[in-house]
């Protein structure tokens, strides 16, 4: 491979000054990044506020959903990339999503109590299929 005389590579990393050419803008010094500060304040007040309980329970109630189907042998496991069945991981699963569901439904909303109903109907009509296929 043949090197290319027009360019010259200076390594300028040990050197605290920033050469400019006529035709470059000056490089900032500042060590906090202008974008960053310009940043609109409803983002910095949302990461400002402590999370939210009942928001994390959905969220842990879908984890435990998505483990229960897996582990009904009904998805993929996005690990390994098969197909595993193990009813007592999915019973212990849907278990885990129910008391969850107890325990923030006096806290959500209609629609979201409705919608928690219907995943936890599934998982448990599903798990007694399989359980009777076994």
């Amino acid at each position: 491979m043949s090197e290319d005389k027009g360019f010259e590579v200076v390594d300028k990393r040990g050197s605290q000054e920033v050469e400019n050419t006529p035709d470059e803008e000056p490089v900032s010094q500042t060590p906090l990044d202008e974008a960053a500060a310009e940043e609109p304040q409803a983002e910095q007040k949302a990461e400002e506020q402590a999370p939210d309980v009942y928001a994390m329970a959905m969220w842990m109630i879908g984890i435990f959903a998505s483990t229960a189907w897996q582990s009904m042998g009904l998805q993929v496991n996005p690990i390994t990339g098969k197909v595993e069945k193990d009813l007592t991981q999915a019973k212990v699963a849907i278990d885990c999503a129910k008391s969850l569901s107890d325990h923030i439904s006096s806290h959500l909303e209609e629609s979201q109590r409705r919608e928690l109903r219907g995943i936890i109907g599934d998982l448990q009509v599903n798990f007694v299929n399989q359980s009777k296929e076994s």
